[in-house]
């Protein structure tokens, strides 16, 4: 893999964006993760289910087939093998699929 980002362990690091590359501005390696997570939005009680794309050591990315959270929202998540507090700090929509970036907030 020309160009592939490793992870502190010397494997590459997915990203199913492929040809955006270029654009990520992340700062922490990213691995694939998937599964159902759960969103509870802490102001109004709302349930939201999602899919994990993936996750770092302190964030993740959640995809959801109806609009995102605003950004600056703050929910609890729960997947199978983590669960937490979040922010959302930045949502996308591309064609009928959105997806939102969170930061995992520790006490």
């Amino acid at each position: 893999m020309v160009g592939a980002q490793l992870s502190a362990l010397g494997y590459p690091v997915l990203d199913p964006r492929g040809a955006q590359e270029n654009l990520d501005k992340r700062t922490e390696p990213r691995f694939v993760c998937r599964g159902k997570v759960l969103l509870n939005l802490r102001s109004g009680g709302a349930e939201l289910k999602g899919e994990l794309i993936d996750m770092s050591a302190n964030g993740f990315r959640v995809a959801f087939t109806h609009p995102a959270p605003a950004t600056g929202t703050e929910v609890e998540f729960n997947h199978q093998f983590f669960h937490g507090r979040a922010r959302i700090m930045w949502t996308l929509e591309e064609e009928h699929r959105f997806e939102a970036g969170c930061v995992v907030l520790r006490d």
